[in-house]
């Protein structure tokens, strides 16, 4: 009880803002804390979700003045805040301890028993619940042979394919005979240089992608939730951002339908110009439980606030990288990243972009199911519209070194064949 005190004080005393308050809530939940503590708990979480400074007057006018909130009004001048890691940790030991106390304590009492049958006794023990630490290791548990027969058992049956990635020309290739799409719980990543359409390409996916039944979330840090919200009514309605910014009339029908459409689907925009990676990981887990994530667009990557840390650069990135594709395969989702290629792009003659030009961001490659490398070239052709290249440059699960192409026309992009679009690259080369 007394630890479990000492993480509470210290969580009212953390800053909002705080990584030690954004860990703590992160690595804790309610079960963790026994009564009434949980209660205390629970108020905290929703101020913490609504974004509201914590404060113990607050604490104080909530709850009454009993004897756990006055312990933990005094309990708060003891530490620093900075010690959360400690106690949580501390916390989490005391309860592992005591439950692995109960659990032997319970089949050492079935053993024990006097009029019971050796088998029954050891059926007991063998029924007797394991902690839920233990729990966790069993059900993460498997062997070969038990994969093995499942794979079996599975033989006869249609072949499993991914996700799509939302784009239906790229799709026909990753779903084709020698591809098997994106998985469930992968991740993909939209490289492109400077206002190059790969955020527009990212948003294209995510929309097609969204469902009523689960939540689709995009976290922002360059463009606002009003901008994004136009974006995704240009591309639903097939009109212009300007058309929509203008006001134009006869688009009124069009963003109405469009707008009803995606209203269904359950699209959360996060827009706070610098996210920290914590925050982005915690917001997605409380929405997991809510219910089910089916995509995560991160927009875009280099933009998420870094921690301080002496590490290189692209440590710093790699690191955030792998807790994101951790992330995806927690809580069962696809997250697209969005990530600017390298300036030294500009100085050669073919700027699209390559694996390669991932510098401070490589880690990518190796965590990414599929990266996508999107190219708009600089000039447009006369009665034509702008021409984007999506090429698949990295793909776990099939073929490379295709490329789709679309016609890009004031927020949204639309298929256009293969034919038409290399005929366009050679009359714009002329």
């Amino acid at each position: 009880m007394n630890s479990q005190l000492t993480v509470l004080s210290l969580m009212i005393k953390a800053p909002m803002e705080s990584t030690e308050l954004i860990d703590a809530f992160e690595s804790l939940a309610i079960e963790d804390f026994g009564e009434p503590l949980r209660e205390y708990f629970t108020w905290l979480m929703a101020k913490f979700n609504a974004g509201q400074s914590i404060y113990q007057d607050d604490l104080v006018l909530y709850h009454d003045s009993d004897k756990y909130m006055g312990l933990i009004t005094t309990q708060s001048g003891t530490f620093s805040y900075k010690n959360l890691p400690v106690f949580i940790k501390q916390m989490k030991n005391e309860r592992y301890t005591f439950e692995l106390r109960q659990y032997f304590a319970t089949c050492i009492g079935n053993l024990n028993q006097q009029g019971v049958t050796v088998e029954d006794k050891v059926k007991q023990v063998l029924e007797t619940p394991f902690p839920r630490e233990w729990e966790h290791t069993k059900s993460n548990l498997k062997t070969f042979s038990s994969e093995l027969n499942k794979i079996l058992e599975l033989w006869d049956s249609p072949p499993e394919l991914g996700e799509k990635t939302g784009l239906p020309n790229l799709d026909k290739i990753i779903m084709g005979n020698n591809s098997f799409g994106v998985p469930s719980n992968g991740m993909i990543a939209v490289i492109g240089g400077t206002k190059q359409g790969k955020s527009t390409v990212a948003l294209t996916m995510l929309l097609d992608r969204a469902q009523e039944h689960k939540s689709s979330l995009v976290f922002s840090m360059e463009v606002s939730a009003s901008e994004i919200a136009r974006n995704l009514l240009a591309q639903k309605a097939q009109v212009t951002r300007g058309e929509i910014v203008r006001k134009q009339p006869y688009i009124l029908d069009k963003i109405v339908k469009a707008g009803a459409e995606i209203a269904k689907k359950n699209i959360q925009i996060y827009d706070t110009p610098s996210m920290s990676l914590e925050f982005i990981l915690l917001t997605a887990r409380i929405e997991a439980k809510k219910r089910p994530i089916k995509t995560i667009m991160i927009d875009y990557l280099t933009l998420i606030k870094k921690p301080k840390s002496s590490a290189r650069t692209d440590e710093v990135w790699g690191e955030m990288i792998i807790r994101l594709r951790q992330l995806a395969k927690e809580i069962n989702c696809v997250v697209i990243i969005v990530s600017q290629i390298n300036r030294n792009v500009e100085s050669r003659s073919n700027k699209r972009p390559t694996v390669n030009d991932t510098r401070d961001t490589s880690q990518l490659q190796f965590d990414c199911h599929l990266m996508l490398g999107v190219y708009m070239h600089p000039r447009i052709l006369e009665g034509h519209d702008r021409q984007i290249e999506v090429s698949i440059l990295a793909n776990r699960n099939g073929t490379v070194g295709e490329t789709v192409y679309f016609d890009a026309v004031g927020g949204n992009i639309s298929p256009k064949s293969k034919e038409e679009a290399e005929l366009y690259n050679k009359l714009i080369e002329l």
